[in-house]
């Protein structure tokens, strides 16, 4: 009898602990995931990145490793999920995918992404399994933050590379935190971000189990690192400070022709097109602009292939005596060595007849080529259309004897890439881009924010042209200047100041990456000793 009575009072007990685990194990990481989308989301939300993946490194300390892994998969994938449902707006609009099959596949994507913050989870809690017994405060913070920054170098590169969103956004309009993307890019502010959470988490867990010297170690650890940060002084702006880093003023303009996409590639709107382009492009005086920019594939047709548009172009600039920079696609022809090649191109066309060209290298995964399509063979590109080839490599353009960086609208997302333009010589970037594909959600108010961030690294203009927008110029100081909002069509005149040295992240790109693998060498050498 009384082993029965036992029995029967454990199993409310056991059940109780059940809920009460699954609660803790799903709460903690859902509340990580809702907090990093207020951060990035919220106009004054910078300061919640500072305690945002708080629960999650509470939930990781109390469980297994295997634990950690699946909390940092759910918070990981939760916010990857919200910030990208805009994605099945495009696979609905502009591909043959049934619309039951939308919900899976960003569901596929997010988890994909949601594996980045499971591993981070899984080194945390690896760390500081060893941290009582091993670790000083100080080194499992160090490489807490040097592997959130190799996993986010490794979503810039497998599968073709999907940069979006690092931590580091969060603080593109923090005063003081801005002045290091120049420094480290934003990579360096990713870390800071890892080691402020960790360093607020372990001083509170000090404190919690009556540790207070452990805890007043996190503390001056937070306080170094953060009056290291805000000690690091100003910049001047242009046109302050045009005769030491900036150069020579050039006159731009911009044109968003707002041509929507399901008449882009009709044959028989070509003319239509290129006559649109070129009345929007016609200056008010034949002084008024040095650099017309049109958007990414602004040209429907192989202008290589096509010497009555570029003829007509040729006419356009020498009448008034300006550079055109346009977007379509390029050709390549056939040789015994390789197959024809298409690729997604920028042109520049000069007043005296010499075209510039480049070939985006950073393609859009399922947007312009299909990776893992032998795995997942139900998979197809968002944008229809054949897969292009990538470019060979980066190559700057040439204006006056100035030289700038031709973007084409993903890669103006990838840091290191954007950085090789400017140790190259570039004084400032023209990303050109075509986000009709996305409507009126919030993807292309995401693209823009993310490329505000090569503005801060390389300190250097931005001029972006984007057929229905957002078409903007962007200052060194990350601002967003002028702009033409979605859907417009319209035009922006802005004069802009090349930068004359690379800033000393351009110059070097990849040291964040040495340092990050350097210190989590050391962190996880400590676990073994």
């Amino acid at each position: 009898m009384n082993i029965m009575f036992s029995q029967s009072k454990d199993h409310p007990a056991r059940f109780g602990r059940l809920i009460f685990c699954l609660q803790y194990d799903l709460a903690a990481p859902l509340l990580s995931a809702l907090l990093l989308c207020l951060s990035f989301n919220w106009s004054r939300g910078e300061f919640l990145a500072a305690f945002a993946l708080i629960p999650l490194l509470a939930a990781a300390d109390r469980v297994s490793r295997g634990q950690a892994f699946r909390q940092g998969l759910i918070t990981g994938s939760i916010f990857y999920f919200i910030e990208l449902h805009w994605i099945g707006q495009a696979i609905s609009s502009y591909t043959s995918l049934p619309g039951f099959l939308i919900n899976p596949v960003l569901i596929l994507l997010a988890l994909y992404l949601g594996f980045y913050f499971a591993f981070f989870s899984f080194l945390w809690q690896f760390l500081r399994t060893s941290d009582h017994r091993r670790l000083h405060i100080i080194t499992v913070v160090l490489a807490a933050a040097a592997g959130w920054v190799l996993l986010e170098d490794m979503r810039s590169h497998l599968l073709g590379g999907f940069p979006w969103h690092p931590l580091g956004l969060t603080q593109v309009d923090m005063t003081g935190v801005k002045e290091l993307f120049a420094y480290g890019g934003v990579r360096l502010v990713s870390a800071l971000i890892i080691m402020v959470n960790a360093g607020f988490y372990l001083a509170l867990e000090n404190i919690r189990q009556n540790r207070p010297w452990q805890s007043c170690k996190a503390v001056l650890l937070l306080l170094l690192v953060l009056t290291a940060v805000f000690s690091i002084p100003p910049y001047k702006l242009p046109p302050e400070n045009a005769t030491g880093m900036y150069g020579k003023p050039l006159r731009t303009t911009i044109i968003q022709p707002n041509i929507q996409q399901r008449d882009k590639w009709r044959r028989e709107k070509r003319p239509a097109i290129i006559k649109k382009m070129l009345s929007m492009s016609t200056p008010k005086d034949q002084a008024e602009t040095d650099l017309m920019v049109w958007p990414e594939a602004s040209l429907p047709l192989f202008l290589v292939r096509n010497r009555q548009v570029f003829n007509q172009l040729l006419r356009f600039v020498r009448h008034y005596h300006l550079y055109l920079m346009a977007g379509g696609p390029g050709y390549a022809k056939p040789t015994r060595k390789q197959p024809a090649a298409i690729y997604n191109s920028a042109f520049l066309i000069s007043p005296g007849g010499k075209l510039q060209s480049y070939n985006k290298v950073k393609l859009v995964p399922y947007g312009e080529f299909t990776p893992l399509v032998s795995i997942f063979p139900f998979l197809d590109k968002v944008v229809p259309g054949p897969d292009y080839t990538p470019g060979t490599g980066i190559k700057n353009f040439l204006i006056a004897g100035q030289k700038f960086a031709p973007s084409i609208c993903f890669e103006g997302v990838f840091p290191v890439f954007t950085a090789r333009f400017f140790a190259a010589g570039a004084g400032f970037l023209v990303n050109q881009t075509n986000d009709a594909w996305f409507g009126m959600s919030s993807g292309p108010v995401q693209h823009i924010e993310n490329l505000r961030l090569r503005a801060l690294e390389n300190r250097c203009y931005i001029v972006r042209s984007a057929n229905t927008g957002i078409s903007a110029v962007i200052d060194p100081s990350g601002r967003v200047v002028n702009r033409l909002g979605l859907n417009q069509n319209g035009s922006i005149e802005a004069v802009i100041y090349p930068r004359l040295e690379p800033t000393f992240y351009a110059q070097h790109p990849y040291l964040p990456t040495i340092i990050a693998i350097s210190l989590l060498c050391l962190g996880l050498g400590a676990v073994q000793k």
